[in-house]
């Protein structure tokens, strides 16, 4: 993603056949691999503006969103009120151990200086898995 790119300018490729074709896609394989659904809580770290999480959230999981982009954030909720969004550090997540089912890091882990501590803190967050999208 390009760093410059506006939360609105990042969502408008999804809107655009190819980028609706491809992130529809990927936020299914995601869905599927996670078993992201209802009864499922779901961390999204990284989760910049906000879209995958949103599709996760569509399935009826209990989903929260955490980047530490402000203005990301800020349009993240913008775009869906009902979906809890945090501010936090990929590498310390402010969360307690265990306490999601599943944890996503969509095109995030290109933006962290410590992939490796960053997927240990996941493992942390996780009671059943990590799914990746790269």
């Amino acid at each position: 993603m390009n760093r410059n790119l506006s939360a609105a300018g990042y969502d408008s490729w999804y809107a655009t056949a190819r980028g609706a074709w491809m992130g529809n896609r990927e936020a299914e394989a995601l869905i599927r691999l996670g078993e992201i659904g209802p009864d499922r809580r779901v961390l999204d770290v990284g989760c910049g503006s906000g879209w995958f999480t949103r599709r996760f959230a569509a399935t009826g999981a209990s989903v929260t969103g955490l980047d530490n982009d402000a203005a990301m954030l800020e349009y993240a909720r913008t775009q869906d009120a009902s979906v809890p969004y945090i501010n936090g550090d990929m590498l310390a997540l402010p969360v307690p151990a265990k306490s999601f089912d599943v944890v996503t890091a969509v095109t995030s882990l290109c933006f962290v200086r410590d992939e490796r501590r960053t997927l240990a803190e996941m493992a942390r967050a996780a009671r059943h898995g990590i799914v990746l999208g790269l």
